[in-house]
């Protein structure tokens, strides 16, 4: 844990909640810049796929993108994503599978 000096508070603790907030669109290209340990967008009505800057967040402990429009393929970066535990991607039109490394390290799917 002595690491943890070297890093701002609130890239580690952060939570961003966003959930059921009618949010509508593509999720922006920003978004991996930021860099929280949950990363929730539940229940809104984002549009188009999952963008690639995701594998930027690499504090990212929990990422939930369900309950969406989202279309696509799953992308093949989200098993880059080491530090995630939890992700849920249902109750969108995704197709493709998640990386079986990354299955493994996941608590839950």
């Amino acid at each position: 844990m002595h690491d943890i000096q070297h890093k701002p508070l609130y890239s580690i603790f952060t939570t961003r909640d966003l959930s059921y907030n009618q949010l509508t669109g593509e999720i922006p290209f920003n978004i991996g810049f930021l860099q929280v340990a949950t990363l929730s967008l539940q229940g809104n009505q984002l549009t188009g796929n999952i963008p690639s800057v995701i594998r930027l967040m690499q504090a990212l402990a929990v990422l939930d993108l369900s309950c969406n429009m989202l279309s696509g393929p799953i992308p093949s970066i989200l098993g880059n994503l080491t530090f995630t535990e939890k992700l849920y991607l249902h109750g969108n039109k995704l197709n493709g599978s998640i990386p079986p490394e990354r299955c493994n390290m996941l608590i839950f799917l």
